[in-house]
């Protein structure tokens, strides 16, 4: 089964509801109301079915949001597979870095990821 054809599955369903009804409908990055509310992933996992993931790594987007978080995170893939690795690993040190304050910013504002970034010794 595809993760496409995982989407009918009534397991799906009813985590989309759960979903949708804890976010009120509202699209969690322009915070209008939708009638059409889309689930989005935070990230996915290899094998994971799209039910199998903490509730707090699903958002609730309107149609327009979604398509351009998935537009900003394809671009961002493209990105980093374009980076060539140093010798000094700065890059690994820097996504290292990246990741640890993306897992961070629940607690924190966005100012302190770029502080952090701004740490790492080149």
């Amino acid at each position: 089964m595809t993760f496409d054809e995982a989407y009918e599955l009534e397991e799906w369903q009813i985590c989309r509801q759960a979903i949708v009804e804890r976010d009120k409908s509202t699209c969690r990055a322009c915070h209008t109301v939708t009638t059409s509310p889309h689930v989005h992933h935070g990230y996915y996992l290899k094998g994971a079915m799209p039910w199998e993931y903490p509730y707090d790594t699903l958002f609730t987007l309107c149609e327009t949001c979604h398509r351009a978080e998935t537009y900003r995170i394809c671009m961002l893939k493209e990105a980093i597979g374009k980076l060539e690795p140093r010798e000094d690993g700065l890059f690994i040190r820097l996504l290292s870095r990246f990741v640890d304050a993306l897992c961070d910013m629940q607690q924190q504002d966005k100012t302190s990821m770029i502080i952090a970034l701004e740490d790492v010794e080149p």
